[in-house]
Order: structure tokens, then sequence, then C-alpha cells
């Protein structure tokens, strides 16, 4: 397998991703230059975080991937989630705060508007006041920024478990990636609901999706071994 190869595809994935999202924002006849430009970041974070594992299943079609081309691939899913951290920890909470100030609303920051190290400031502030339905509602937050974050990484560990066994289409990727984008997308809401409700502690609420991404990509490597 081409590393170039993977790189660009995953370039391409981030770009089309990028487009997608914010073409539509550009058209709207009331759009505000200010307000586009505070939700750039939002659009550029999303853009990596599901463009780059979409290059990266496309890139696979037709091929058997080596293990040791894998474990690089998996270092760049690595880099790529850190960089979504940061992404989303440095840029995106402040050009919410700045979006808000343009649309003239006030009260209370909104948990997209905070760090990581100011929404668990608040979650401790809350809980230590005796609030713990808003103490519980910051900790899914906090951990679920994490956890999000870190879908690269998991979409690419589903992938090569796939792809380090046999030839795959294109085409039977492109539709394993769409059915895993809605199967995560459905787990962050189920699992979310459950945290916020108090059903399952944050931390476990926010990684449910990840862990269930890891247990069926341990269960397809565990089955084409077998076969």
């Amino acid at each position: 397998m081409s590393l170039a190869r993977t790189i660009g595809f995953s370039a391409a994935g981030i770009v089309t991703v990028s487009l997608v999202l914010g073409i539509p924002l550009v058209l709207r006849p009331s759009s505000d230059t200010r307000l586009l430009l505070d939700t750039m970041p939002q659009v550029l974070t999303l853009a990596v975080i599901v463009g780059f594992p979409l290059g990266a299943f496309l890139s696979f079609g037709g091929r058997v991937v080596e293990r040791q081309s894998g474990s690089v691939v998996v270092a760049l899913a690595v880099g790529c989630s850190a960089a979504s951290m940061a992404m989303l920890n440095a840029f995106v909470p402040a050009a919410n705060r700045a979006a808000r100030q343009v649309l003239g609303v006030t009260g209370r920051p909104a948990p997209n508007e905070m760090t990581l190290s100011e929404l668990r400031r608040h979650r401790d502030d809350a809980a230590g006041n005796g609030n713990l339905e808003l103490g519980r509602s910051l900790g899914v937050y906090y951990h679920s920024r994490w956890a999000f974050s870190c879908l690269p990484l998991a979409f690419i560990v589903l992938a090569l478990s796939i792809v380090t066994w046999r030839e795959v289409s294109r085409l039977t990727l492109f539709f394993v990636f769409g059915l895993g984008l809605a199967s995560y997308a459905l787990l962050v809401r189920i699992s979310t609901q459950a945290g916020l409700s108090g059903s399952l502690p944050a931390i476990i609420a926010a990684w449910v999706p990840n862990l269930a991404f890891a247990c069926f990509a341990a269960g397809v490597m565990t089955f084409n071994r077998r076969t």
C-alpha cells in the first residue's frame, strides 16, 4: 500500500467535507461575513475528523493492507485525532464565543464555548454547589470532546480490521464508512442521553461509541483469523 496514496485520498476527503459543509453557509442569502468566519473553525475541525477516515477508507479499496503499512496509517490517525483535539479545545470554543457576540446573545456560556479546563472547573463547581444535574451535563460534554476527537482512530481501526485480510472494493468500503458514521451518530445520541439522565457515568457515556467500534473491529479480526 502506498502511504502517499492514503495521504492524498485523506487530504481529498478533508477538502470534500469542508466544501460540503462550507458552501451552504456561504450561499445563504442572509449570511454575515463575520459570522461565516467564526463558523470556519467548526467546519474545518469536522472536516478533519470525518474527511481523514473517509479518504483513508477509499484509499484501501482493492488492496490488502500489510500490517506494517497499517501501523503507519494508525500513527497518522493518532496524529489526526490529536490535531482534532487541539482544534476543539483551542479554536472552536473561541470561535463560538465570537459568534455569540455577533448574534448579540447574552447569558451563561454554553458548553461548546468552553475549553476543557473551563468545562472541568465549571463541572466541579456545579457538583460542589449541589447542582448535580448541571455537573453531570458538563461532565458528559467534557468527556465527549475527548471521545469525539478520537473518531478518526476508531474508524481507521475498523477499516484495517477488514482490509488487512482480503481485498475489498472501494464501493463496499464507502458503504461501510457511511453505515459506520450513521451508527456512530446514533450511538452518540443514545449514550449522551444516558449520561445526561444519570443512567451511565459521564465518562462511560462519552466513550461508548468508540468502545463499540473497538469491540466490533476486534470481532471482525477474530472472524477473519478463523476463516
